[in-house]
């Protein structure tokens, strides 16, 4: 039992690296444990799973705190906090598994005793039910347990103490400082991206690490922009070594350290249903599950930038009129239409920090020809959402905002730089450096 999970990874399909590929893949999303694919994506099998978060567990209740990375130090105190809802006011104890993976997202050859303090077999017990909703539902906060060592990890819930039958997957990554970074970010020195890219140029400073034998081998980078994965920057390797110095230099000229700057997201507010909050044009109440209508919204692909504050994708769980939004915020339908003279040939899908910026049956559009209109309905906890409408290439199963949302180099965006080192001889990576800083403040 103690090595089934790495049993299972090394025998089914595994998505291995970054960035996530935005398939949904097959027998994922549905109730038959049998058709369940491991893997090592953010993933939610079930339907009745809503609104998995993982973030640092903040000094105070504040909703705000709850949208950003699941990302920490080694040393950080307090930890790590797993929240999600089911949709049944019947819970059950379910189970929670750690997975060790390498800088890729591909599970590591490591024991579990390599990375844990204690035997992996988590329950999760921790629940709450839903208190004046028209849906029900039960509510699960878990502390994830502290890891020995730095790097990238994937929770694993499962049914009941059933190790194949997975509720959902989650990331989360555990740093150890060893290395300084200095970032500068600046238009991309590519003259035709200028307007629409933005380029993070940065150096290291490894003097921290002994017996670097080959730098440039050893080290690995990943840029990551709003926390996503789908876009992110991977495998950087340095543009020049100054070995006596201990200095990595990553000032590109041909693009490689460039990310399309995109656009401010687009918003809307659903902390009440007794009034209309943000962008809302209309919310029906009904008995059993009340709907809010989003108005009808138009591409910004060729508008101009406009600044516009926002959470940089993220969202917040929160319920205006008691501030109890993790058992009070009802489930609520949220409706998105988006106007389109026609219909494309690619897939567009409602996308965002709430569902992982994924593309999934659940967030996917239906083109209606005779309104010409892009369509979605979407269950959603009350609170305060950012989203954009994205274009899924069914090739290359990547996702591309431009279309709808446009690219602009002005766009205030959050960035974080992962810095990995193998050393020679080593079986997996360690996270040895992470920055977080945003856009506007490196102007």
């Amino acid at each position: 039992m103690k090595y089934l999970i790495i049993l299972v990874v090394t025998t089914l399909f595994l998505v291995s690296c970054l960035p996530i590929p935005h398939s949904t893949p097959e027998g994922a999303n549905t109730t038959k444990k049998n058709e369940k694919i491991f893997t090592t994506q953010d993933f939610i099998y079930e339907p009745t799973i809503k609104t998995v978060q993982l973030f640092p567990e903040p000094a105070v209740d504040d909703p705000s705190l709850r949208y950003r990375s699941g990302i920490i130090s080694l040393m950080q105190n307090p930890g790590l906090v797993l929240e999600f809802d089911e949709l049944t006011q019947n819970p059950k104890i379910h189970h929670a598994k750690i997975v060790h993976c390498n800088y890729d997202w591909t599970p590591s050859n490591l024991n579990e005793i390599e990375y844990l303090n204690d035997v992996n077999d988590f329950l999760l017990r921790n629940f709450e039910l839903s208190f004046n909703t028209k849906v029900n539902y039960s509510h699960y906060s878990f502390k994830v347990p502290k890891v020995k060592i730095a790097g990238n990890y994937l929770i694993c819930v499962y049914r009941e103490g059933d190790e194949k039958d997975y509720l959902f997957t989650k990331r989360f990554i555990i740093y150890e400082p060893k290395v300084v970074i200095e970032p500068k970010l600046k238009a991309s020195n590519v003259p035709s991206q200028q307007d629409k890219y933005q380029q993070i140029d940065f150096k290291i400073n490894y003097n921290g690490i002994q017996n670097v034998i080959n730098p440039k081998d050893e080290f690995n980078v990943i840029i990551r922009q709003n926390y996503r994965n789908d876009n992110a920057v991977i495998s950087l390797k340095p543009l020049m070594v100054r070995d006596f110095d201990k200095i990595l230099e990553y000032n590109y000229f041909t693009g490689e350290n460039t990310i399309g700057g995109g656009n401010e997201f687009r918003r809307f507010d659903v902390k009440s249903t007794r009034f209309l909050g943000f962008n809302v044009a209309h919310i029906d109440i009904g008995d059993t599950l009340s709907t809010a209508i989003l108005p009808v919204e138009s591409s910004r692909g060729l508008e101009s930038y406009f600044r516009n504050p926002d959470l940089n994708g993220g969202f917040v769980i929160f319920h205006f009129e008691t501030n109890r939004g993790k058992v009070e915020s009802d489930y609520i339908k949220v409706k998105f239409t988006l106007k389109a003279p026609q219909k494309l040939d690619k897939e567009v899908y409602v996308i965002g920090g709430f569902n992982g910026f994924a593309c999934n049956q659940e967030n996917k559009m239906i083109y209606d020809e005779e309104k010409r209109q892009y369509l979605a309905n979407i269950l959603l906890k009350q609170g305060e959402y950012n989203y954009m409408y994205g274009v899924l290439d069914t090739n290359t199963k990547k996702i591309d905002l431009s279309e709808f949302e446009g690219n602009h180099q002005d766009t205030e965006n959050n960035y974080e730089i992962l810095v990995y080192h193998k050393p020679f001889g080593a079986r997996t990576e360690s996270l040895v450096g992470y920055y977080l800083f945003n856009s506007n403040q490196m102007r």
